[in-house]
């Protein structure tokens, strides 16, 4: 695997709120079209948040070279957050789905449509086959920030999931499959009509 220093592939995570096939305008700007997803990792998987951390890092020395004129801010909060903590901008609890996990909220714009797949590597495109609660692998990538309000950071996009496993539906009912809610249709054979 090629990865760039900056780039991880997660072990065995949760999707939450995945926006993977149509984007969708961001909810702080509006003229930010994006494909999003928050990633749930648990906190047991030391392996995924070491290389994490060490992404980071290299995105910290990116930034010092290239973005940020040669001197480290002196806090970059990581991009990542405590599931079991205060949500660090609305200041309320995560929710239920992310107790014992640490957050990743990752975005890719418009431009970027992540390549969505099975554990066989196929292209999924349904889209029901995706959903909050799913489990997937992801490829992430950090990237350092320098934005017109004057702050500087580190950032998260992603362009690959691949989904691993089913998974308890988080807040509300699993999709339903067409074969477990209708019927085959039947046809008369004289008319060719339709038999309800």
């Amino acid at each position: 695997m090629n990865l760039k220093p900056t780039e991880v592939v997660t072990g065995k995570v949760r999707l939450n709120f995945p926006v993977l096939f149509t984007p969708k305008a961001d909810k702080n700007d509006p003229t930010k079209i994006n494909y999003s997803c928050q990633l749930l990792i648990p906190k047991s998987d030391t392996a995924t948040m070491a290389k994490i951390r060490e992404a980071i890092e290299e995105a910290k020395k990116e930034g010092l070279g290239k973005k940020w004129g040669g001197t480290m801010p002196p806090n970059i909060s990581a991009p990542y957050h405590d599931g079991d903590g205060i949500k660090p901008v609305a200041g309320t609890e995560y929710g239920p789905e992310c107790k014992g996990h640490y957050v990743i909220n990752v975005k890719a714009s418009e431009a970027y449509k992540p390549d969505v797949v099975d554990g066989q590597l196929n292209p999924i495109l349904t889209q029901s086959e995706i959903y909050s609660g799913v489990y997937a692998r992801v490829l992430i990538n950090f990237y350092p920030y320098f934005n017109s309000g004057g702050r500087k950071g580190i950032s998260v996009s992603f362009s690959n999931v691949q989904k691993i496993a089913d998974g308890e539906v988080i807040g509300g009912a699993a999709p339903k499959k067409s074969a477990d809610v209708f019927g085959e249709v039947k046809y008369d054979d004289l008319t060719g009509e339709v038999i309800v």
